[in-house]
């Protein structure tokens, strides 16, 4: 009886070890850097224009980070272009930095006035306000990030 005590111990205690090493990579998200590394225009047609938005997450922590998706939204100055959700999980291997890539389609009905803006090249910089997700045991976390771009005629 005592040695069936002791392996359920054992085993609950493997099974502990386990899951906190798995909620360990995905906590360590929170204390990635994020930094805007380049914008780009990939095209417009009548109704839409395309951006490209390049980050990189810098993971400086022991463990693996694992990012379940970003929620975001991008401004040209105060007016907002558009809102959206990046597709897919990204892992920042520990001590080392990843690319994160979001693509943007932004329809100009929705913002036509930061169009006209950014077409006039009057914009002066522009912002990402992003919220990070992680999945874990105890439900969803998150937190947010704030960054901006000057933009390239300033």
């Amino acid at each position: 009886m005592q040695r069936i005590k002791h392996t359920h111990l054992l085993i609950l205690g493997l099974v502990l070890m386990s899951g906190c090493t798995w909620l360990t990579q995905r906590m360590t998200i929170t204390q990635c850097n994020f930094t805007w590394e380049d914008l780009q225009h990939k095209g417009s047609s009548l109704m839409e224009s395309r951006f490209q938005i390049s980050l990189r997450a810098q993971n400086p922590n022991p463990n693996d980070a694992v990012l379940d998706r970003i929620v975001y939204t991008f401004y040209a100055d105060d007016l907002e272009l558009i809102q959206g959700t990046t597709q897919g999980t990204v892992s920042v291997p520990a001590g080392q930095s990843a690319p994160i890539e979001i693509e943007l389609t932004v329809k100009h009905l929705k913002a036509l006035k930061a169009i006209q803006k950014i077409k006039s090249g009057k914009v002066k910089q522009y912002r990402l306000t992003a919220r990070v997700f992680m999945s874990s045991p105890f439900g969803e976390l998150s937190y947010d990030i704030d960054l901006w771009r000057e933009s390239a005629g300033h």
